[in-house]
């Protein structure tokens, strides 16, 4: 089994009047401090981080098409993944990273600069998703594209080409926060989770960001009762070095190391 280390890092309404001005002011903080507010519309001055990063999301980043090649898809869930839009991560990863050395979300809360609050959250597994993509892609060595989904079991499905055919797998994202405690008995419990949560999931790709220091010693885990086409852990310094780990399902896991994309 594999010895790794992983080095964690941030991954990275409108308004309603009330009744009296302190109201509307208590509305507009919280607002503010959820990272929804579209401050533009009161002061002119910017646009929310809730409004910046979906605009990154929205653009066109090289959209990959439905899936190419004859081949009939008599399975309904392939068809629906045909249907998807694909996007290359890379200038996502990129447009984020711009955002996040602009200047433009100084003097913001922490939280909301690191995508932690309600309203931002879908972004957060978002980037999560493009960034697990990127990784997978690079120790592929063929790009892997992204559909982001609301599927009750997935958050995104990736697709790639192997020879003349293009696979999809859906990916379930999980996160170990960058919270101080036990980091080995919280992963432990991240995985005793999975086997609750998806007793019969075997096409299910499932990636656990360890967004944190620390150290695993991936022989202490138990993956024992894991129903899963894949596991896998990546994390990184929150710059420049990403790690990615496994499939810890498969006696060949491993670990790698990339470089965050760059223009």
């Amino acid at each position: 089994m594999t010895d790794a280390r992983w080095v964690g890092g941030e991954v990275g309404a409108g308004w309603d009047l009330g009744q009296r001005r302190g109201e509307v002011n208590q509305r507009r903080q919280a607002e503010v401090e959820d990272g929804t507010l579209d401050e533009s519309a009161a002061h002119g001055a910017r646009l929310s981080p809730a409004m910046y990063v979906s605009r990154i999301f929205a653009v066109d980043h090289s959209t990959v098409g439905a899936a190419e090649g004859g081949e009939e898809m008599g399975n309904l869930r392939l068809r629906e993944w045909q249907r998807l839009d694909f996007y290359d991560p890379k200038p996502q990863l990129i447009e984020l990273r711009r955002l996040e050395t602009s200047g433009m979300l100084d003097g913001l809360p922490a939280h909301v600069k690191h995508l932690r609050t309600r309203g931002l959250k879908p972004y957060l597994e978002r980037r999560q998703c493009a960034l697990f993509a990127f990784l997978m892609g690079k120790k592929m060595g063929t790009p892997v594209a992204v559909a982001y989904s609301e599927q009750s079991d997935y958050d995104a499905v990736m697709k790639w080409r192997l020879g003349d055919q293009v696979r999809f797998a859906p990916v379930q994202m999980k996160e170990l926060p960058p919270d101080r405690g036990a980091e080995t008995r919280d992963l432990q419990h991240q995985i005793d989770r999975l086997k609750v949560r998806y007793p019969r999931s075997s096409d299910l790709t499932v990636a656990i960001h360890l967004n944190r220091n620390m150290r695993v010693l991936v022989s202490e885990l138990d993956l024992s009762g894991l129903n899963l086409a894949a596991l896998w852990f990546f994390g990184g310094d929150g710059a420049n070095r990403w790690w990615l780990t496994g499939d810890l399902l498969s006696p060949n896991a491993s670990t790698q190391v990339f470089d965050y994309p760059q223009e």
